[in-house]
């Protein structure tokens, strides 16, 4: 999905209301508007957030703003962007045009790189990196409250780099959602987990046929657990194992 701009306002309102200084990417107000800061207030950007300008009852981003005052040309359907990443940095100079990024996730959970699960920061170092995060509900507690998980899958240098690291986390989600799920709908495999000792759990294994079996090991392959040989007693322990990496 491509993110549809609002026309903005006609160049001689904002020239009115603003003084724009291209060199620092700031707007300062020259009039008094209704439910608007004084004139002389200084709007600039900050980081993490993608700063907004208040004009005429609407919101504006500040970079297609400073853009239009800059240029004379609204952006239209062209999204503007900072060259270095940091957002808080409006100089034209770090503004270019580019063509809004197809996005085929939905928008629910997109960060603010554009992309679903990842999200622009900075590290310690003060460098500006998109990390990938998957946030997922797991039902509810006791008290009836939404039980949240989030996992990290690493930081990029781009944000299409993370889009397409979150696009394969997603998919390594599934499958092992899927491998959980076909363990535990096999009845030999949970009495064998759910048994006091290893004598019976060897036991509760013995019932599976041997496609049933390789199905078992197929699955515990995918959750990235390996059986060390074709015992059973292998295969006990990496069911344990299974149950100690997802309760």
């Amino acid at each position: 999905m491509i993110i549809k701009y609002k026309p903005l306002p006609p160049l001689h309102a904002l020239q009115k209301n603003f003084f724009l200084d291209a060199d620092a990417g700031t707007l300062t107000r020259l009039l008094q508007r209704q439910g608007s800061k004084p004139p002389g207030t200084i709007i600039k950007g900050v980081k993490h957030y993608r700063m907004t300008v208040y004009f005429a009852g609407d919101a504006f981003l500040l970079s297609r703003i400073i853009w239009l005052m800059a240029t004379g040309a609204d952006p239209g359907d062209m999204q503007v962007i900072h060259i270095d990443g940091d957002m808080s940095n409006h100089c034209f100079d770090n503004l270019r045009l580019q063509v809004p990024v197809q996005n085929n996730l939905t928008n629910s959970g997109r960060g603010r790189s554009g992309y679903k699960g990842v999200y622009l920061r900075q590290n310690a170092a003060g460098e500006t990196r998109y990390y990938v995060q998957i946030h997922r509900t797991a039902g509810r507690d006791a008290d009836g409250k939404y039980i949240r998980t989030t996992t990290s899958h690493g930081s990029y240098s781009t944000a299409a780099e993370a889009a397409a690291a979150y696009l394969q986390a997603i998919k390594h989600k599934t499958e092992r959602d899927k491998a959980l799920q076909d363990l535990q709908d096999c009845p030999a495999v949970q009495r064998a987990v759910s048994a006091t000792s290893m004598p019976d759990a060897r036991d509760a294994l013995g019932t599976m046929s041997s496609q049933q079996r390789l199905a078992a090991e197929v699955a515990l392959m995918v959750l990235g657990i390996e059986v060390t040989d074709t015992s059973r007693t292998a295969l006990v322990k990496a069911l344990q194992l299974m149950t100690e990496q997802y309760p």
